[in-house]
Formats: C-alpha cells, structure tokens, sequence
C-alpha cells in the first residue's frame, strides 16, 4: 500500500504546469482572509471574460437519458457546477454539485477546476462563449457526442442546498465561515439552522473567536450584509450536522475513517493493484449521507448511484455512468464497476474500506482521503 501511496501523491498533478500546482497546493494549505466579491465585479481573464459566467450544455451519459453540466465561474476563482442525471431512478432527475477553485492554463487555452483531493477537471476554452470537456489526459475527446458547455444568456448562481465543511468562528456578534475546498471566507446568516450551529460552537469553543471545524447542509448565496451594503456571497446554514472540535480543514485525524463523507480510492480491485498512469485522474468514491447518494470517478466516466447501508452490509443501486473512452484504462475502469455491483457488505479498519461479495469474497480495497 505504501508504494501505491507514493506513485498516487503527485502523479495527479504531472499533466499542469508548476505555477498551476503551486496554486493549488497555497490554496489548500491556507484560509486566507478573502472576503466574497460582489457578483457583478468585472473580470478581464482572456477568454472567458466578463465574469461571473454561467456555462451549461448536455453531455452523455451510458445508463440515463442525459447529463445536464451547468458550471458557474466567479470572481475570485470560485466555481460550483451542478450534475442533474436524468430520469435516472423511476424516472427521477439526480443532483450533485460541487464547488472549488477554477483556474486558466498559462498559454490561456484550459480552464481547470480543482475540487477535493482528486485531479483537476480540464475544459479547452474554444472562445469566450464555449467550453470543451477534455479526457482525464488533458486531451481533446474525439467523438460525434457532445461535450460542450455553452455561455448562458443569465447567471446561475447555483445556490441549491449541499454539503458543506469549513472553519467556523463567531465573535463580536459576527460569525464567518471559511470553506475548506476554496479557501473562501463568507460572513453566515443568522437564520435558519444558525442558532444550532452558535449554540454548538460555543459549548465546543475553549477562546473567544476560536476556529473551529463544523459541517452542515446549506448554501453559498447572494444577499445584503450589513444595512445599505452591496450584495456579497454569504452562507446559510439549512441544516446543522456538528462541530468537530481539534480538527481542522486540512486532515480530520479519526483513528477509524467514516464510510459516508469520505474520499475513497481504490489500491486493489479483484486482487490486482490499481494502477494510475501520472497525469491521469485517479479513481475514487464517496457515499454522500442524507439521500443515500454514491458518486464518484472509475478512471475513465464519472459515475453516480445509491446505497443502503445497514450495519455491515452495504449495497450500490441505480447505478449510472458518463460515457467516454479512454485509452489503456476501460478494464481496471469495469473493474471498478463491477466491484460496486457485486458488493454485498463491507469492513472498516483504520483508514482502510474493504468490499466483500455476498459469499464474504473479498472484491476490492480502498483507502481513504479526507475532503481539503
């Protein structure tokens, strides 16, 4: 496993330039001070400007009717997308969205996206108004499919409710919260779940102003802050989960890693290792809790579905897949699929998941990565 470790650390990265990498690597390590700009601030990024912008287009997708990709850019380098796979469970629209920092290429022609631990996201920027999917090799994907996102006419700011984790401090009657993936500060309504996130972080809190980790369900939105001030970023609390006291954005130090909320990746897959060439995008799940939703990335397509999980057994379901080739890795990428499909129950040790089959065959192992 620690040889794994070491060929996964920084492969991912090999693909971008070093001032991209750079950039990432200062983004991950420090929560600047950053307030949200106002969302009709100008921006002259060659390209893609005037921000913020909203991209959207339906790319394919194997095991549903379509994949609708809408992508928001803001100022500052903020993005947050949303995935709605159609008619995927009788007939239902599923929702993922996810949000992190977005970057141009140094020669002005990719847009790269850059959310969690996994490797960036690429779009070739055609022109001001379109954008390219690349493959997972930062190459152009030949084929008569659409993979196009096209600039529309208004802005979505993609404030629906999801997972969010941060730095949390409240003094002085102001409280903010620092999102872990962007580095971005946000001054937080006090409105609806709030006064249990206060009221949490107050018992949990040993100085005044302390920062602490907290996780909850809700928005990144627009809104006054303060009498007569422009409208800013700011995040509402829906739903409050906890305060996880000691932790911190960089690494949750758990002796046993979560099933749910956590970054798996696989090391092995039907007993062989899973290999990832440098420069590609390693394969990972995560099982998002709420609505039971599985999502992840098996080499080559994007993949999502559901879960039922009930002590040890586990079981994926619905399961539905972007549709893409990718050269040298469509095996270990049905592999992947297959394990999931197999699984009858699973074992958590330390920071290790193991799959079995229903006959306790052990299919696959994972190990876990913490959301930065």
């Amino acid at each position: 496993m620690n040889a794994v470790r070491r060929r996964h650390s920084l492969g991912a990265f090999a693909s971008t330039t070093l001032w991209v990498a750079i950039f990432f690597l200062a983004v991950g390590c420090m929560y600047h001070e950053e307030r949200a700009r106002p969302y009709r601030t100008a921006s002259t990024e060659p390209g893609i400007a005037p921000l913020p912008a909203t991209f959207a287009g339906d790319l394919p997708c194997a095991d549903c009717s379509g994949q609708r990709l809408t992508l928001t850019l803001r100022p500052g380098g903020m993005f947050l997308s949303r995935q709605t796979y159609v008619g995927v469970t009788a007939g239902k629209d599923e929702h993922f969205f996810e949000l992190g920092r977005w970057v141009v290429s140094e020669n002005r022609s990719r847009l790269i996206l850059q959310s969690g631990p996994e490797s960036p996201r690429q779009f070739a920027i055609k022109d001001a108004n379109r954008l390219s999917l690349l493959g997972t090799d930062a190459q152009e994907i030949r084929s008569q499919l659409n993979y196009d996102l096209t600039r529309s006419e208004r802005v979505d700011l993609i404030d629906d409710t999801m997972p969010l984790r941060g730095m949390f401090s409240y003094l002085a009657d102001a409280a903010s919260f620092t999102e872990c993936r962007t580095g971005m500060r946000f001054p937080v309504a006090q409105e609806k779940g709030y006064l249990a996130l206060e009221r949490a972080y107050l018992a949990a809190r040993r100085t005044p102003g302390e920062p602490l980790l907290v996780t909850f369900d809700g928005r990144l939105t627009s809104r006054p802050v303060g009498e007569g001030e422009a409208l800013k970023d700011a995040a509402v609390v829906e739903r409050f989960d906890r305060v996880w006291s000691g932790e911190t954005c960089a690494r949750q130090a758990f002796s046993r890693a979560s099933l749910t909320n956590t970054y798996w990746r696989p090391v092995e897959l039907a007993g062989k290792p899973v290999v990832v060439e440098g420069g590609q995008r390693e394969p990972h799940l995560m099982l998002v809790p709420g609505e039971n939703k599985l999502r992840g990335f098996a080499g080559c397509n994007q993949f999502l579905g559901r879960y039922d999980v009930k002590e040890n057994s586990l079981r994926f379901t619905g399961m539905a897949t972007t549709r893409m080739f990718c050269e040298g890795v469509m095996e270990q990428e049905q592999a992947f699929l297959s394990v999931l499909e197999g699984t009858a129950s699973h074992k958590i040790v330390g920071e290790a998941l193991d799959l079995y089959d229903a006959n306790g065959k052990l299919l696959a192992r994972f190990e876990s990565r913490y959301l930065k």
